[in-house]
């Protein structure tokens, strides 16, 4: 079997960490994010991933390179233009004998591939969609499912009068397992949606779309928030080994400064007396003495003077001079 991994997009909402580097490579937990979903596809016994690419492609391969130290074989496509989610799989050699795990790439989770593709196989689906419950459906669309478990429509986002009504609302995870007649109903080389063109056409035609909605960790680590509290989550099971801190490599960090719930990179300096909690450091970067930094992240390569406090939502680009 094979793997796609969709990653060709700007990485926006998660500005101004993604101004110089593609999201896949943004450190979360310090390493590169893409290495989680790797490990998840590893585990499920997928060898062969080829990654969807566009913004910084290049970025993305110097990182991860050939795959072989990560156990896995890597390959890389790089669409000419946008081609949304459906035609970057296809582009990416979608069209294959097997079926084929698709990713977006910026969902982490630990969810179990093999039970995936159990499901898939046992009740003859043409796509199996990874859906999950959450707290807040108004910030997504949603999918409506049958007592059987078959995928039978999508909704819009619910407001929040039709969301506190829904029992349990089920949302499009980011995770996909496709037979090869799928890119049936893809054109080559033309923009295409899975959400919005392929999925409702397979249900149309009276495919069976299955869902797999498993207990499992799962966030979006596309936006600013949900990229740090994913750092924090890294400490702990199902990614960490319930650390109340990581430290990079080659740190230099006072012994009377406090580091609370946070993530430091490598080659980091925290200079006395400083209080880091609930934060995420960046590597290179260089704090003063007497900080407060509180729930916010800093790039890569950073300087913050004596005496500096950060807030809950700060976010520094690389190489940003916050002086005393």
């Amino acid at each position: 079997m094979k793997a796609v991994i969709l990653a060709g997009g700007l990485g926006t909402r998660l500005r101004p960490l993604t101004d110089n580097l593609p999201k896949p490579v943004v450190q979360l937990g310090n390493r590169p994010f893409a290495e989680y979903q790797i490990e998840i596809l590893r585990k499920a016994g997928i060898e062969e991933i080829i990654f969807s690419l566009g913004y910084r492609s290049e970025h993305i391969e110097a990182v991860l390179g050939d795959g072989s130290r990560l156990g896995v074989s890597l390959k890389y496509a790089t669409e000419p233009a946008p081609l949304g989610t459906a035609g970057a799989y296809s582009f990416a050699g979608g069209d294959n004998s097997g079926p084929v795990f698709v990713l977006n790439g910026d969902i982490l989770t630990d969810i179990d591939l093999s039970a995936m593709m159990e499901i898939h196989h046992s009740r003859a689906a043409t796509a199996t969609l990874f859906l999950k419950e959450v707290p807040d459906p108004t910030l997504y669309g949603l999918v409506e499912v049958d007592g059987s478990g078959r995928v039978t429509g999508f909704r819009e986002k619910p407001s929040a009068e039709e969301a506190a009504a829904l029992a349990h609302p089920l949302i499009n995870a980011g995770i996909y397992l496709l037979e090869p007649t799928v890119s049936e109903l893809i054109p080559p080389g033309l923009k295409c949606m899975f959400e919005h063109d392929v999925f409702p056409a397979l249900i149309a035609r009276g495919d069976f779309v299955a869902s797999f909605a498993p207990e499992c960790y799962w966030r979006d680590i596309g936006t600013i928030e949900n990229y740090r509290i994913g750092n924090i989550d890294s400490l702990n099971p199902p990614f960490g080994s319930g650390l109340d801190r990581m430290i990079g490599a080659n740190c230099s960090i006072s012994d009377d400064a406090d580091i609370f719930n946070s993530v430091v990179g490598d080659d980091v300096t925290i200079g006395k007396d400083s209080v880091v909690k609930d934060s995420v450091i960046h590597s290179g970067s260089s704090i003063g003495e007497r900080c407060r930094i509180h729930a916010a992240v800093v790039g890569n390569g950073c300087t913050i003077g004596d005496d500096v406090e950060l807030g809950p939502g700060t976010v520094l680009g690389d190489g940003t001079d916050v002086p005393k």
